[in-house]
């Protein structure tokens, strides 16, 4: 097997259940059993390649290890699926199918009566959570039972608090181990039913199928919080997940009503209008749920809809400076308007375009030898996306930088707003012809007059003739201004206007090919490429001259001005105890604490399984107690600080909680200016202007679960009684 190949099949192998289960449904038995036939045929041959390796070929061996252990856990994978298919009834496979064309889950009529009809009394919840974790603590598989249990026990005995063990189990959800999370979390309620740790409770129990057990938790915490968007849509998510798309729907709308651009609310609105074929209101839902929180996942449904995004549906929240490459420095001389100016200036425009052209070859050296060193990285982060996978781990949220996806949107999106060419819009470029074609037609006519004062002096020079010459180079000079001045105001016009547009988009290439960069050397190579685009455009910048012979060589333009140098200035910081997760432009690191887990630990805890949703962070100590204000709240609110937003392909977003003015929620506080947030750094920011975050493990944590459509949770089938 070709590599090419196997990586791709190693991206289909680690599809999310959803998306494995939609493809299955649409196949056949026997198609499966011939990619099982397939993949065994393949791996005979590769352990002929590997045999034959070890003898003739040692430095291929380690790589033909790696893709012969990549076949052999995707041929288990695909031998369960086929047994999965071989037993499945006619009548459950066409279930199967009727489910994904509904788009929604089916009515659990059965567990829906689980369901207590009453709220319960604060006695009445304490002893059905210790009875939730008795369920949760029988149904989770030793290994992760195992692991969470240390974490538990070392994070009480490092900290001695409960909210460090409750940050500990979002820690393990956000990366994904969703058992190990639930039942951590189900240890932290035991000890602190606090509304912050109920909350997320149900939002994991939610996600990991046991909606009917997340209700009655959640109608506890929405009689004594009323109008709390992220109580709101934990209820209607939860309802959703049970297929009762009327109780869901009323709780989403609530939710939505109490803050508009609800992230995951709006998300799972979008579904249910697409079930009842609603297109546009479910593309409204969607484009809603986007504002303030991206995922690709979310904009593979706005595809699917046939919705168009633009740029402004997109808010983009770290640091762009207006001019990150401090291209307002270059100078370029000015424009000749007569022919003394001509004298002085002609000279500068040579010395400026023999600068622009020395830097941009110098430039072009570099990026040649930078590509040469990042082209001999590109196989090494192929084995690692190899052995990501080979670890059950999806080999996207590893390898691609941590922003990636929404950069490349909101580039594409600038580029789309623009109707031309190098972000110059058609209608500047129709002008720029025009002004080509009027010089054309002033240069024939200056062309024409010229000949016409020469034969009108030629018979007047040579020897023994009076060679007027003062005479004859001041109508030289005259015809010259007059040509000078229309031609050349007129190029001024149109190329000024062009250089704003083409500094716009080379100081975009450069400020969010930091964002989408591989490694260090690719940022270069981004930074580098743009500023000789930039210094090719004023290469190419066109001036009229109209040389005559009649001028002194004035003095030329010194050195260009220097760019500026472009630094990745954000810096997100999540510590979640047991993991410390760190992101910047294009850089993500994930650190594990030894104290709690170590070796082969990580890579039981770091199942890959991520369950979409939002989380509203407090980043201060001290913001106060959710006991008398309930979760925290989706939107800008006294005391929230940030939001991050994660999904299958790890995280997506993540940014301070502020919206732009007109956008306002029924719960904002009087007098707070939507637009700018504290967050602990010791003053206002605004959207835009994200500065370094760093949330510590005392942060409170409200977990906003999203839709759970297919598939049937590992705590799915728990039941328990009050």
């Amino acid at each position: 097997m070709k590599l090419l190949p196997l990586l791709i099949l190693c991206l289909l192998v680690y599809m999310p259940p959803s998306s494995a289960q939609q493809k299955t449904s649409q196949g056949t038995k026997n198609e499966m059993q011939q990619q099982v036939d397939e993949l065994k045929k393949e791996i005979t041959n590769m352990e002929k390649q590997l045999a034959d390796a070890k003898k003739n070929n040692p430095e291929k061996v380690k790589t033909l290890e790696q893709q012969l252990n990549m076949m052999k856990t995707a041929l288990n994978m695909a031998q369960g699926s086929a047994k999965l298919m071989s037993n499945a009834s006619e009548k459950q496979l066409q279930q199967i199918v009727e489910d994904d064309r509904r788009g929604v889950p089916r009515k659990d009529v059965a567990r829906i009566a689980l369901i207590p009809k009453k709220i319960f009394s604060d006695a009445e919840l304490r002893s059905f959570i210790a009875k939730v974790h008795a369920a949760v603590d029988n149904k989770i598989n030793i290994k992760s039972k195992t692991l969470a249990l240390q974490i538990y026990q070392a994070t009480k005995a490092k900290y001695s608090s409960v909210r460090a063990v409750a940050n500990a189990a979002c820690g393990c959800w956000v990366i994904g181990s969703p058992e190990v999370a639930t039942w951590l979390m189900g240890k932290a309620c035991i000890e602190d039913n606090n509304p912050d740790n109920l909350n997320n409770y149900a939002a994991f129990l939610t996600g990991t199928g046991a909606q009917h057990i997340a209700l009655p938790i959640l109608m506890k915490l929405n009689k004594e919080f009323p109008g709390n968007n992220t109580i709101l849509n934990n209820i209607g998510q939860a309802w959703f997940g049970l297929g009762d798309m009327e109780q869901s729907e009323k709780y989403l709308d609530s939710a939505i009503h109490f803050f508009g651009y609800h992230s995951q609310a709006n998300y799972t609105k979008c579904l249910i209008e697409e079930s009842k074929g609603n297109t546009t209101e479910a593309i409204a839902a969607l484009k809603k749920s986007i504002k303030l929180a991206y995922s690709d996942e979310k904009e593979k449904k706005l595809r699917k809809l046939k919705g168009k995004m633009t740029v402004e549906d997109l808010t983009w929240y770290f640091n762009k400076p207006p001019d990150p490459l401090g291209l307002e420095k270059f100078l370029i001389p000015e424009y000749p308007k007569s022919a003394d100016e001509q004298d002085k200036l002609e000279p500068q425009w040579k010395k400026f375009r023999e600068n622009c052209r020395t830097e941009r070859e110098q430039l072009e050296i570099k990026i040649k030898k930078l590509k040469t060193e990042e082209e001999a990285k590109g196989q090494q982060r192929i084995e690692e996306m190899i052995d990501f996978a080979y670890k059950g781990v999806n080999p996207a949220n590893k390898i691609l930088p941590p922003f990636f996806a929404k950069a490349v949107r909101m580039m594409q999106l600038q580029a789309e707003g623009i109707d031309g060419y190098m972000g110059i819009p058609k209608k500047n470029l129709e002008k720029e012809i025009q002004v080509a074609t009027r010089i054309s037609e002033l240069s024939m006519e200056h062309a024409k007059e010229m000949k016409a004062l020469s034969e009108k002096y030629e018979d007047r020079f040579g020897e023994g003739r009076d060679n007027p010459d003062n005479e004859y180079c001041t109508q030289k000079r005259r015809l010259n201004t007059t040509y000078l001045s229309e031609a050349n105001s007129l190029l001024e016009e149109v190329q000024d206007e062009r250089l704003k547009y083409v500094a716009k988009k080379v100081n975009d290439d450069a400020y969010f090919g930091q964002f989408m960069a591989m490694s260090e050397t690719a940022v270069e190579i981004a930074k580098l490429t743009a500023k000789a685009e930039f210094l090719n455009a004023l290469v190419s910048l066109r001036v009229e001259f109209a040389g005559d012979g009649c001028y002194v060589t004035g003095m030329g333009r010194g050195k260009l001005s220097d760019f500026d140098e472009l630094h990745c200035d954000n810096h997100v910081e999540l510590d979640m105890v047991l993991v410390k997760m760190e992101f910047d432009c294009n850089k993500s690191k994930m650190e594990y604490d030894g104290v709690f887990i170590r070796g082969e630990q990580v890579d039981d805890l770091n199942t890959g399984k991520i369950i979409s949703g939002t989380a509203e962070i407090g980043i201060n100590v001290g913001v106060g107690s959710s006991t008398h204000i309930g979760p925290i709240e989706a939107g800008v609110k006294a005391g929230v600080g940030a939001f991050v937003e994660y999904g299958e392909n790890g995280i997506t977003d993540f940014g301070p909680t502020a919206v732009v003015k007109g956008e306002l929620g029924h719960h904002f506080q009087e007098g707070l200016d939507p637009t700018e947030v504290h967050i602990g750094h010791g003053g206002p920011i605004s959207v835009g202007e994200t500065p370094s975050i760093e949330v510590g493990v005392e942060a409170r944590w409200g977990v906003n679960s999203g839709g759970v459509i297919k598939g049937v949770g590992v705590f799915n089938g728990i039941v328990v009684r009050q």
